[in-house]
């Protein structure tokens, strides 16, 4: 969960620098390429845990997690970027910042619901992967979807901190984009 917050306010603070540092002049628009990659070729290498505790037997190496993703609303950040250049920075940085929101949760979701089916248990998505630390009981483990929060009012207070970090990550990404700018050589 962790990962995800973290990148979620990276990205929402990456998109709002690079378009302000940058002036258009100098490069086109551009989109992020997303980190990390598909499982690839790392199962098909042979590798044993050497660390404890072992709950169960791993004899190939094991891939990351598929990415976050990120690519389609840093596709939509970009094109209100190009739209709004004349937009006072704070109302800019509030479409931007909802904008990423949105669309990162529209487009996650229901990838995410897909990631726990079988379908997605093969060698590009690799969610069938499972190191040799995951307790065989844990929802990863099986696959299962677990609720974090124990209340509807929860959620949805999280999903509100999550919108309003978004909007302030775009808006102090745009701000020292434009300190940037004033950076010469």
């Amino acid at each position: 969960m962790m990962r995800f917050k973290s990148s979620l306010l990276l990205l929402a603070f990456a998109i709002g620098f690079a378009p302000m540092a940058v002036t258009h002049a100098q490069c086109p628009p551009t989109v992020p390429v997303q980190g990390g990659a598909v499982p690839g070729p790392l199962p098909l290498f042979p590798a044993e845990p050497k660390l404890g505790p072992v709950f169960r037997e791993v004899t190939h190496f094991i891939p990351w997690e598929f990415p976050l993703l990120l690519i389609v609303p840093a596709f939509v950040m970009d094109l209100i970027m190009q739209r709004t250049a004349t937009w006072r920075p704070v109302v800019r940085a509030l479409a931007v910042g909802i904008a990423f929101f949105a669309v990162f949760i529209a487009v996650q979701w229901p990838f995410a619901d897909f990631m726990m089916t079988p379908a997605a248990r093969n060698w590009f998505f690799g969610s069938g992967y499972v190191d040799f630390a995951t307790p065989p009981r844990s929802p990863l483990a099986r696959h299962e979807f677990f609720v974090r929060e124990p209340t509807g009012v929860m959620f949805w207070r999280n999903m509100a901190i999550a919108a309003l970090m978004a909007w302030f990550m775009a808006w102090l990404g745009m701000h020292l984009g434009r300190a940037m700018q004033k950076v010469r050589r």
